[in-house]
């Protein structure tokens, strides 16, 4: 039989160990003692540029009953720090590693997690230091439906490292490329621009903004325009165009305003205004402000100004030296003086542009009636009058004579003469005469006398009151008286 030997001393003492640390084990699981509370935390991402957002989440295990948590994100961190499990998004604004710490305390105790140089900040995210906050309005190039917009200018986008930029355009022009597509050709219309910078940094910045082409259109109201009063105007606005009308831009809205008080009053390229209108606007005699407004296809508007001026017409006056009798001087008196033109109308075809003509030398009966006079003043307001002529006829003067008693008379008889006569008028005068010479004092209608001598002979002379009388004074044929 093999005869078994004595261990030696230093296997036995490792044997010994291992005997007391399953023990050991044996009794943790045995009695149920609790694991040790384990702060941790994870971030996303972990190499981030300036300004480019990280998120913390709390990874802490074995916590017992409620925990409190203290977070220092580090330098350059916005927040510097936080409380609560998160996750909390922080923002770094300075270069360089960064160290985190997270503090976890529980009911039974208290530990730390510090990650030295966790976070790594490297470069800036993009941003646009400048862009058009504004619409970039351009004419249209000429004879063209387009524009070569140039806004290079107006668009700065720094980052590091430096951001590559890219646009697209959509609307009025498409399309898609590189850079900022300034200089590129636009059709007429909006087009919205909106271009991107993007580097090596997570976080992309975008600057969007609008390019309209239009060439506004040309509001020509026409004028100055002048009218009479009581008169209608014809407002015309044709001559008004669109420079884009050959590129479908057409003006949609001609908006007259007649009484200048903002407000558009009448629509359409040709107005036309009776007084009664005018009257309704308050438009009298004066000069008025009259404005044309135009609007295209794409609400793009243009005024023009220009004047109404309201003449008052003329006042005119006619008038005739009549009455005038037959055969007399017959004459037109016309007014106001200096006007452009004289019109006189009249009977038996009378016509005269004299201010004041003279009808006739020897006036007939046959012109009598009305004349009219119609002036026309230097703005070409008219105004009219009329005036009625009187042609009175010729009344021929006669008288004759007649003795009572007639015939031989002895020497010293009293004898009586009498007139008649004829258009004599309403009181005509008498001069009696004898021998062609007249009787002092004999001036009535009868003349009486005793001493008349052998072959005397008695007239009379009349003149008479009458209108238009010929013949005035008349004389009478003479009777030569018998005295025995």
């Amino acid at each position: 039989m093999k005869k078994i030997g004595h261990l030696s001393g230093s296997i036995f003492k490792r044997r010994l160990a291992r005997i007391m640390i399953l023990a050991g084990l044996f009794s943790l699981v045995c009695h149920g003692v609790s694991a040790q509370l384990t702060a941790d935390f994870f971030a996303s991402p972990i190499t981030v540029c300036i300004g480019a957002p990280v998120t913390f989440t709390d990874n802490t295990s074995n916590i017992t009953g409620s925990a409190e948590y203290s977070w220092n994100f580090g330098n350059g961190a916005s927040p510097a720090t936080a409380t609560g499990a998160g996750p909390h998004s922080v923002i770094y604004s300075v270069e360089g590693s960064v160290t985190v710490t997270l503090s976890v305390t529980d009911a039974n105790g208290t530990d730390e997690e510090i990650k030295t140089d966790y976070i790594t900040v490297s470069g800036v995210t993009p941003s646009f230091t400048l862009c058009p906050g504004f619409m970039i309005i351009q004419d249209a190039d000429p004879g063209l439906c387009t524009a070569i917009v140039d806004y290079v200018s107006l668009v700065v986008a720094s980052g590091s490292p430096e951001p590559v930029l890219s646009y697209t355009f959509s609307g009025a022009s498409t399309g898609s490329g590189s850079g900022t597509g300034s200089g590129s050709s636009f059709n007429i219309g909006t087009t919205l621009v909106e271009i991107t910078a993007t580097n090596s940094c997570s976080v992309t910045a975008t600057c969007s903004f609008s390019v309209f082409v239009n060439t506004s259109p040309v509001a020509d109201a026409g004028g100055p325009y002048e009218s009479c009063q009581g008169s209608s105007v014809t407002l015309n606005g044709s001559s008004s165009f669109d420079p884009d009308g050959g590129c479908g831009d057409i003006i949609s809205i001609y908006g007259w305003d007649i009484n200048n008080d903002g407000i558009d009053d009448l629509s359409g390229a040709v107005q036309t205004l009776p007084h009664v209108t005018l009257v309704g606007y308050g438009l009298g005699v004066g000069v008025h402000t009259i404005r044309l407004t135009l609007e295209d296809s794409y609400g793009v508007s243009h005024s023009d100004y220009t004047t109404l001026t309201i003449n008052s017409l003329p006042s005119a006056t006619a008038t005739n030296n009549s009455p005038v009798c037959e055969g007399g001087l017959l004459t037109l008196t016309g007014g106001p003086d200096v006007m452009s033109t004289y019109a006189w109308t009249g009977p038996n075809g009378f016509t005269s542009n004299e201010q004041n003509p003279e009808v006739s030398t020897a006036a007939t009966l046959l012109m009598a009636g009305m004349y009219s006079l119609t002036v026309t003043d230097a703005s070409g307001c008219t105004g009219s009058s009329s005036t009625i002529v009187t042609v009175n006829a010729s009344l021929p003067v006669s008288v004759s004579i007649s003795a009572s008693p007639s015939g031989a008379i002895c020497s010293g008889t009293s004898v009586t003469f009498t007139a008649v006569a004829v258009n004599g008028g309403t009181s005509p005068q008498y001069q009696w005469q004898l021998g062609g010479l007249d009787i002092p004092g004999e001036t009535g209608s009868t003349y009486t006398t005793t001493t008349l001598a052998n072959n005397d002979a008695i007239t009379v002379e009349v003149t008479s009151d009458a209108t238009c009388a010929t013949g005035s004074p008349a004389t009478s044929e003479a009777i030569v008286m018998a005295v025995n």
